[in-house]
């Protein structure tokens, strides 16, 4: 994963890895495993998520009436961010960076054992499609330069976390 990421340079993917084990020592992320693990945790259970959701609509993975994770025609699980629905307001004041990191942490590793534990049973493998909804984007919300910086800072620094830390998970942005 860190070495085609690398672009297959092994000193550059050595160097990303012990970043990353540094970085989930620090963010006690072997433990938010363990928690997820323990709970047998469900995306409607991630810590924050309830706060989050009510200011910045999503759906962690899109499921069918049977309740499977729904697949793009390359197999991929779809994950979609909701932006055009965002109350940027309430985002930005109510849901705090640490709450909304241990949100993302949380979400990314239910991720990555959802993608383990269909590899497990079917031997694929497989990743996840980001959709990325920006329909209905309130212009109001948007015209402060300010309110509209620390948003983009914020969904940035997830996408920071998730390029550098969970390389490989998403293997497709699509906007719509």
């Amino acid at each position: 994963m860190f070495l085609r990421v690398a672009k297959n340079d092994p000193q550059k993917a050595a160097n990303q890895f012990k970043e990353f084990l540094v970085w989930r020592r620090e963010r006690s992320v072997d433990g938010i495993r363990r928690d997820i693990l323990e709970k047998k945790m469900s995306f409607d259970e991630v810590p924050n998520i309830k706060k989050a959701s009510y200011y910045l609509p999503f759906n962690p993975c899109l499921r069918d009436p049977a309740g499977e994770p729904l697949r793009a025609k390359d197999g991929s699980f779809i994950y979609c961010e909701r932006l055009g629905m965002i109350e940027a307001n309430g985002f930005v004041g109510e849901v705090s960076d640490d709450e909304f990191s241990e949100m993302f942490i949380y979400l990314s590793e239910l991720g990555q054992l959802l993608i383990h534990n269909h590899h497990e049973r079917t031997g694929e493998l497989a990743s996840f499609m980001l959709a990325i909804d920006v329909g209905g984007a309130p212009t109001a919300s948007w015209a402060n330069p300010k309110l509209c910086k620390a948003v983009v800072n914020r969904m940035g620094s997830a996408g920071r976390l998730r390029e550098t830390f969970y390389p490989g998970q998403v293997s497709k942005v699509c906007f719509l």
